[in-house]
């Protein structure tokens, strides 16, 4: 009397994600032509490689390995960059591509050519890394969703999008509120939109290099520059027509007191402006003066020795 004995039921991740074949039942285990069949425990055991040790542990796996697909879904669910090690039939393999994707958006770098053409793939690559427009096909930066989905994860990605949609003022919008400095690849009109303007300075002050028109005269959008990027760093990007402005060097030294030795000399000499100046640098004295006690504070209570921002 014969006995059959029962298949061992799968377990772990690899039970959970395994491929099933034309008639709906399990594949074996993947063979390459002429090698070993790669079993469960390897599978396995290259996972917890991945896992612990990083990617640098799949360069010596075995070629056998490199065609299997079971594996590499599991594998690039933990680091999509995993894509890499595929073999180049798996990476034309639109299943595994998009699995990669969702982990992590730049693994699109490895796959075919081909998926960059894939709207669906790139959306999803966008939205982990906007930036990612740039390997996108032509047509897809003229996608007014794909664009959107892009600049929202990383403003700058508007460098790439059609010339069309740079001169969409949603867009656009959606962009420098992100960074202000998008501004740049604005189109023309819209460098020159007030609001606009004032949303990307808000966001980051230097953005005022890149405002068109009448606009870098406008005192409320300079201040606001100053206001979050500081004097120093907007300095050389001010009009030195305003530095002769009495009301507008008012309000830039109670921002920064420095701004006062920038100033026209008849503006200079006003009482009121040099008192302004003077409160708002013994304020930020003693701002730093109070930093300083609470990092001694600190480093007595941490035991930490002092350093020479601390003295």
């Amino acid at each position: 009397l014969k006995f059959g004995l029962a298949r061992k039921p799968q377990s772990g991740i690899m039970g959970c994600i395994q491929s099933h074949g034309p008639q709906g039942g399990p594949q074996e285990p993947s063979r390459k032509k002429g090698g070993k069949q790669v079993t469960e425990e390897e599978r396995e055991e290259w996972l917890d490689q991945l896992r612990y040790e990083g990617l640098d542990s799949l360069d010596s796996m075995p070629d056998q390995l490199r065609s299997d697909k079971v594996f590499f879904l599991a594998a690039v669910r933990i680091k999509g960059f995993a894509l890499r090690q595929a073999s180049e039939e798996l990476k034309a393999d639109r299943e595994l591509v998009f699995a990669a994707v969702q982990e992590n958006g730049i693994a699109i770098q490895y796959a075919a050519n081909m998926w960059k053409l894939d709207r669906e793939i790139i959306l999803q690559a966008v939205q982990k890394s906007g930036y990612l427009l740039n390997l996108a096909d032509s047509k897809l930066q003229s996608d007014r969703e794909v664009v959107l989905a892009a600049v929202q994860e990383s403003g700058l990605a508007l460098q790439f999008a059609a010339t069309d949609l740079k001169s969409d003022r949603e867009v656009v919008l959606q962009a420098v509120q992100q960074s202000g400095l998008a501004l740049e690849f604005a189109g023309p009109d819209l460098r020159s939109d007030r609001e606009l303007v004032l949303t990307a300075i808000k966001n980051c002050g230097l953005a005022l290099a890149h405002v068109d028109g009448t606009l870098k005269l406008d005192q409320e959008l300079v201040l606001a520059a100053v206001s979050g990027r500081g004097f120093k760093s907007i300095q050389s990007l001010i009009s030195a027509s305003l530095f002769s402005d009495r009301e507008f060097v008012l309000a830039l030294v109670r921002l920064d007191g420095d701004a006062l030795e920038h100033a026209a000399e008849q503006v200079r000499s006003d009482p009121e402006i040099q008192l302004a100046a003077a409160a708002q640098l013994d304020s930020r004295a003693e701002r730093c003066e109070g930093q300083k006690k609470r990092r001694r504070r600190r480093g007595n209570l941490r035991g930490q020795p002092l350093t020479m921002h601390d003295i």
